[in-house]
């Protein structure tokens, strides 16, 4: 869910202090980005556990996490732009740093990957690959694990009309530095191209993903040791509820569906605070083992269910499975509000349920119209559909 962004001088803490982006070289041998960017990852985890140990919600934490690593993303891109402009004072080329996937939606769990877009404008030139070289191998040598993709705005888009991963990828990109320019072109391309062409195909791809997704975890809600991501109403749920509304609805976050009348404040509320235990909880997790792990197994179980306040395991999963539905039901609304009636039964794998007339089929308790020309046909029925309704409950 794409959550509003913590403004710097709204983050609980002070941000680390970097030193200067333009550092004289010649005179500084002691100067070593490599080393910076590892003194900065030591001093970042410091903070994340202070702060998730001091009962943080998980939403500070993720968001104060990418807003470190922003920080040190625009710190390493300025120092390379500097020191390549002292070989080749009168360049002026064009290149614009996105964050991708969790990182672009501001959802970066302590050790989630660092994806990363380095966009350039037509062809690659040396400063561009001057740039990606050392934010990349700075970030890679201090210890993260980023992902990367080097190319121009006619390979994006063309790449994301063929594959949905890099389309969704997109979906969730989000300027970090660099020429900004560019960056507006892109994001301009994005809504055109990506949000305007190819809906439907894009929202039966996603359910048919979904659904494999789920049947490979188990396809249960009450596993006993669950997937926070990818499982039934892990965190991967609520990411497919944001892009399918985003995508049908043109939102910036999903508050916005409340005034679109789409769903109502208690639902939102409750997706909300199932959101936020589900970050707590990975964060906790990934805290702990010190690496991006997901699977909730029974020794995770019992040792994070004092941390995050509860008296015992049986207690701590519990409130996972109430949240986890809730999280399950939403993103299968979105499907509701995205797909048609066909392709819930084909997608969704939900029993064919039996017509109660022509063109009118209830579906575990829901009423759908699957002939919309009864509609135009007999204006009238529409009276008759709503009594159908109040009498099947």
């Amino acid at each position: 869910m794409n959550s509003p962004a913590l403004q710097s001088d709204q983050l609980p803490i002070d941000l680390p202090p970097l030193p200067s982006a333009d550092p004289d070289v010649e005179t500084d041998p002691n100067w070593d980005l490599n080393q910076l960017a590892k003194t900065y990852r030591t001093r970042i985890y410091e903070i994340l556990d202070q702060h998730h140990a001091d009962g943080s919600s998980g939403w500070t934490v993720v968001q104060l996490h990418t807003a470190l690593i922003d920080q040190l993303v625009a710190y390493v891109f300025m120092a390379a732009t500097r020191l390549y402009a002292r070989r080749y004072p009168s360049l002026s080329q064009r290149c614009s740093v996105f964050a991708l996937g969790g990182y672009g939606r501001r959802e970066l769990s302590p050790h989630s990957d660092i994806d990363l877009l380095f966009l350039y404008h037509w062809k690659i030139t040396p400063y561009a690959e001057t740039v990606w070289e050392t934010i990349y191998y700075s970030l890679m040598d201090a210890g993260w694990t980023v992902g990367h993709a080097v190319r121009n705005m006619r390979e994006c888009l063309r790449l994301a009309a063929k594959d949905l991963e890099i389309k969704t990828a997109l979906l969730d990109s989000r300027y970090l530095c660099g020429e900004e320019s560019l960056a507006q072109e892109f994001q301009s391309a994005i809504s055109r191209e990506l949000m305007g062409k190819g809906t439907e195909q894009f929202f039966q791809a996603k359910a048919q993903e979904s659904q494999t997704r789920h049947q490979c975890q188990g396809a249960s809600l009450y596993l006993l040791e669950p997937n926070l991501k990818e499982g039934c109403g892990g965190l991967r749920d609520l990411h497919t509820a944001w892009w399918l509304a985003k995508v049908k609805f043109k939102l910036q976050n999903l508050r916005e569906l409340v005034p679109k009348g789409i769903v109502p404040e208690s639902t939102l509320e409750e997706v909300e605070t199932a959101q936020d235990f589900l970050w707590r909880v990975r964060n906790g997790l990934h805290l702990l083992v010190r690496t991006e792990q997901d699977q909730l197994t029974f020794e995770h179980q019992d040792q994070l269910a004092s941390t995050l306040g509860f008296t015992d395991a049986t207690g701590f999963m519990r409130t996972y499975y109430r949240h986890a539905t809730t999280v399950y039901d939403f993103a299968q609304l979105m499907f509701e509000r995205c797909l048609t009636t066909a392709q819930l039964f084909n997608f969704l794998g939900r029993p064919q349920g039996h017509d109660i007339r022509d063109g009118v089929r209830i579906v575990e308790n829901t009423l759908h119209i699957t002939k919309a020309e009864i509609l135009t046909r007999e204006p009238l029925i529409v009276v008759t559909i709503f009594h159908d309704a109040q009498r099947h409950g």
